[in-house]
């Protein structure tokens, strides 16, 4: 669903495909602050990557992976941007996609712990 509603939002340009735009990495997490399905923010400092706003992107996938318990996703940090897949049963998806469209609901924050400089495990996230 989330998938889909940045393929809607993204601009002709991209031929398509989910709009990428900027993450912010604060300790403890990702915080990606959304402005309808837009991404917007840059990186913290000190963290690996070091480049003053990478491009993220989001997709949703269905349950059924080989993750351990406990584990929504994975993101993986490139030299130009940072992609985040979840795996979430479809109602999950649903509430989700329905909680980030609220006016009120400003940021997605993803708990991670980090695998290697490059790879993260997504534990948990909400929607504040």
């Amino acid at each position: 669903m989330i998938e889909r509603a940045l393929t809607e939002q993204a601009d002709a340009s991209t031929g398509g495909q989910p709009a990428l735009s900027r993450l912010t990495v604060v300790p403890h997490g990702v915080v990606v602050r959304l402005g309808g399905l837009d991404v917007a923010g840059t990186l913290a400092a000190g963290h690996p990557v070091s480049c003053e706003g990478t491009d993220v992107a989001i997709s949703v996938n269905a349950a059924g992976t080989a993750f351990r318990p406990g584990v929504l996703g994975q993101g993986r940090v490139y030299e130009n941007r940072l992609e985040i897949d979840l795996v979430l049963p479809e109602p999950e998806a649903a509430a989700l996609g329905a909680a980030l469209q609220r006016a009120d609901r400003g940021v997605l924050r993803f708990a991670c712990e980090p695998i290697t400089e490059t790879l993260l495990r997504v534990v948990r996230f909400e929607c504040i």
